[in-house]
């Protein structure tokens, strides 16, 4: 490209979209400040280069099909795509010029993020209130069938006829206890933190997991001999308990356990400062653990190693953010022979105010990934 007045290439170096040409044999001809960062490279390597040979992976892509096309039919072109290698998603408008390409490009992947983390609470919100309506009168259907059960115990039957009309009666109120939880589950609204026991929010959730598990995974909970306080919105705990023990279950191909475990006093395997007592919960899993490459995503918005059809991505995200805003920490321990355990330090009391920690990840045998204001990282 040729530069042009020195306005014009000030304007170029200045602009917040990331900016770059190539000519004909598409080699890049000039890149901006923007486009080094966007693209993770510096543009005195780019130079010259053919963006094929150091992007091979938009080879075959969106990326490549949409460039040709508007070199070969001199049109522009604007469209949005995901670069892997990068994990970002970027708007493109690339506009002919001459026989080369003038290509303008923007980060949209928070934005896309935050979209989809909306439309996912819209649909959870949906699923609630669907949810409660179904258990309601579900519950309702199983007040008959207890009511008609005890009408059973009280005449004058046989013992063994009895003996089903128990069956029946307890059948149903298990069904009924089950179904109260999950109408309890699904009322989520604006957050209200308390003082809990972590003892009683993991008892009150297991049978709830027990459907979620299947049987060849052993679920088993190992709580503290003490009540455990601290201070959280129950309803938006029981979700991160959730979602931990899914990924765990997805995590373990055929035979495995999951473990939830309750403390006062700080596991072993976790280091760190903090600021203000802590209680401490445990989700730990005999699966496949997490791979190197993987470990320091798996907080990002959008990102997930499952099929795009069975994931959002927001799962860990919406974790993340649910225990750093009740001023918590998060701390992963994975290795592919040990399975991945999912470590929760949450406050007793009102968390106070304190700066975001950086993040650290640790290497070795047994990785570890940790996050939350609370945590001090020495």
């Amino acid at each position: 490209m040729t530069a042009g007045s020195p306005s014009s290439l000030q304007v170029l170096e200045a602009m917040s979209d990331a900016f770059f040409t190539l000519d004909a044999d598409w080699r890049f001809g000039y890149l901006n400040p923007q486009s080094e960062l966007a693209l993770a490279r510096r543009r005195e390597d780019l130079l010259g280069k053919v963006i094929w040979a150091e992007f091979p992976e938009t080879v075959g892509s969106l990326y490549e099909s949409e460039y040709r096309r508007a070199v070969r039919d001199q049109v522009p072109v604007q469209f949005e795509d995901r670069y892997e290698p990068l994990r970002r998603i970027f708007e493109v408008r690339a506009y002919p010029i001459g026989e080369g390409l003038a290509v303008y490009f923007t980060d949209v992947t928070d934005e896309r993020a935050i979209h989809d983390r909306l439309r996912q609470t819209e649909s959870l919100e949906v699923l609630g209130s669907v949810t409660a309506g179904v258990a309601h009168d579900f519950n309702n259907l199983l007040a008959a069938i207890r009511g008609y059960a005890n009408l059973g115990q009280a005449a004058d039957v046989d013992v063994e006829t009895t003996r089903y009309f128990d069956k029946i009666d307890e059948a149903s109120r298990k069904a009924s206890d089950f179904t109260h939880q999950l109408a309890a589950f699904a009322a989520r609204g604006i957050p209200a933190p308390a003082t809990i026991d972590l003892n009683e929010v993991v008892e009150s959730l297991m049978s709830l997991l027990r459907h979620v598990i299947p049987a060849r995974i052993a679920l088993r909970a190992a709580l503290s001999p003490q009540p455990v306080p601290v201070f959280v919105d129950a309803s938006q705990l029981e979700q991160v308990l959730l979602n931990l023990a899914v990924n765990s279950r997805d995590a373990i191909d055929r035979n495995g356990s999951i473990a939830l475990r309750t403390s006062r006093d700080r596991p072993v395997a976790v280091s760190g400062e903090f600021s203000v007592p802590m209680g401490w919960l445990q989700v730990a899993d005999t699966g496949a653990g997490i791979s190197d490459d993987v470990r320091p995503h798996i907080f990002e918005p959008g990102f997930s190693t499952k099929p795009k059809e069975n994931a959002t991505g927001l799962g860990l995200a919406t974790i993340d953010r649910i225990i750093s805003e009740s001023g918590g920490a998060i701390f992963v321990e994975t290795s592919a022979r040990s399975g991945t355990t999912v470590t929760i330090a949450l406050p007793v009391a009102g968390p106070p105010t304190r700066p975001q920690a950086p993040f650290d990840r640790q290497e070795g045998a047994l990785a570890s990934t940790r996050r939350g204001p609370q945590c001090a990282v020495r």
